[in-house]
């Protein structure tokens, strides 16, 4: 988190924060301001990513980049917000998160 902290305030403007829950409430939105900050233009198809052929990934969530954008459940993290209010006492940096 200071890493990325310190990114953000030597490039406020080449950073973009994507948030999760907005991208998949608004897809077509947030996909074309990220296309937009990244000066590509959008199409249609971008959002059918997940139909290409030619998409590989060699990541731990190579199945779950082939699937559509879904809903997923916000509060399922919520059983580590104990775990998270018992380590920002010891670490300042998590404070701004729980």
């Amino acid at each position: 988190m200071k890493v990325i902290k310190f990114f953000k305030n030597k490039y406020p403007k080449r950073i973009y924060d994507l948030d999760l829950e907005k991208l998949i409430e608004n897809h077509e939105k947030i996909s074309k301001d990220v296309f937009d900050f990244c000066k590509i233009s959008w199409e249609p198809d971008v959002l059918k990513f997940y139909k290409r052929k030619d998409l590989y990934s060699k990541t731990a969530s190579t199945k779950q980049v082939r699937k559509k954008i879904y809903n997923y459940e916000k509060d399922k993290f919520l059983s580590y917000n104990d775990l998270g209010n018992k380590f920002s006492s010891e670490f300042n940096w998590l404070k701004e998160y729980f």
